[in-house]
């Protein structure tokens, strides 16, 4: 529908510039109903008709006196002077969580994002990887804008920060040169390695556990939360020998002795994320990709492993998952023996107690009897005659 309009000048408004009324009433022609019968209404020609031309023709006779008002309103309008300045920096740096991963894993990209997403507004992300991890995630629209925003940053991994070689990887996070170099601002890190996952449905996030001064958790160094500071005055007077503990374990060990410091309870800790302690809402969950099975206090119940799908079900960001579609026929009949095996073993349980509660009442009614029986044998002696 094309649209013919006139316009006409406002004057000077005080402050302002001049402005203009655009107003477009020839539409109308094209608008209304074609043909107008005064004293019938057609069913389905979208409106009245009437009203329709009634309109358009009261605005062209009184579109003078229209423009007039709108004029003196606009006259009354206060001036408005706009500054345009840049907003404030969202993120200063004081807050990162850090992913180191070389590997070009498939998941690497849904994982970044969705980490993204779930850390609070004031938190940025940083992911070292390598040449060809960094090459294969900056593919993503998303992730490029993302890095326009300054939420995510990508960058070369160090060298000594591989994956498969954890002791480099431990002599790198107890260097304080690491942190000077590559975390210069940071007070809180966030540890997320690429087999852990955020939950997008936890009631707390990062921020709620600022209050404590280490978090060597449930989520083990996979999933923790760090002072740098404490690491920092840590580092400034003692070094990790080559081959001691784990750098998370050797840094919880002192930091937790430092005067001042505050760490959490086990209640508090479960609720920062699960490993290999069970919790119904972390905030984290952390699947350590190293072992060949997972870890069966958290994954062996059927209860705990639908819970965990509904409650973080981009866990299967992480875990590996076959559709029913894609498992193997042998796979099948596996799972069908196991839960034939199963069933069995629970029929054999329900005999053994019901043969027990036989066992019991059986037993109960051989000392109901006995005792009958002594009673029997009491009575006639009661009723002797003394001598």
């Amino acid at each position: 529908m094309s649209m013919q309009g006139t316009v006409a000048p406002l004057g000077r408004a005080r402050g302002g510039d001049s402005k203009f009324l655009y107003s477009s009433i020839s539409f109308f022609s094209e608008f209304c109903p074609s043909q107008w019968i005064p004293t019938q209404r057609t069913e389905g020609d979208g409106g009245d008709s009437r009203t329709c031309w009634f309109v358009a023709l009261a605005g062209k006779r009184h579109s003078e006196t229209i423009q007039q008002k709108v004029q003196h309103y606009v006259l009354q309008l206060p001036s408005v002077k706009v500054h345009l300045r840049p907003p404030p920096p969202r993120y200063n740096g004081t807050k990162v969580a850090l992913l180191m991963e070389e590997r070009s894993i498939k998941h690497l990209t849904p994982l970044l994002l969705h980490t993204i997403y779930v850390l609070p507004p004031d938190w940025q992300l940083l992911y070292f990887g390598s040449a060809e991890s960094l090459a294969q995630v900056n593919q993503s629209i998303a992730i490029q804008h993302h890095q326009t925003d300054g939420k995510l940053g990508l960058k070369v991994a160090p060298q000594n920060a591989s994956y498969d070689a954890k002791e480099q990887r431990n002599r790198l996070l107890t260097d304080v040169a690491f942190y000077k170099e590559y975390l210069p601002k940071a007070e809180w890190l966030l540890m997320h390695h690429a087999d852990s996952i955020l939950c997008a449905n936890a009631p707390h996030d990062l921020n709620d556990w600022l209050k404590y001064n280490y978090g060597h958790w449930n989520g083990g160094g996979g999933l923790s939360l760090r002072r740098v500071s404490r690491i920092r005055q840590v580092l400034s007077f003692q070094s990790r020998q080559d081959d001691q503990d784990s750098e998370d374990k050797w840094l919880t060990d002192r930091i937790k002795v430092l005067p001042n410091v505050k760490l959490p309870k086990y209640e508090a800790e479960k609720k920062f994320a699960v490993e290999g302690v069970w919790d119904e809402k972390p905030m984290g969950i952390h699947v350590p990709s190293s072992n060949d099975v997972l870890l069966r206090d958290v994954w062996d119940d059927p209860e705990r492993r639908k819970q965990i799908l509904e409650y973080c079900p981009e866990i299967k960001i992480i875990v590996a998952m076959k559709l029913e579609r894609e498992r193997c026929q042998e796979e099948k009949v596996d799972e069908q023996a196991e839960a034939a095996k199963q069933a069995e073993i629970a029929k054999q349980a329900e005999a053994e107690k019901l043969k027990e509660a036989e066992q019991r009442v059986e037993e109960e009614e051989k000392k109901k009897k006995k005792i009958e029986e002594e009673k029997q044998e009491k009575e006639p002696e009661e009723s002797k005659p003394s001598e």
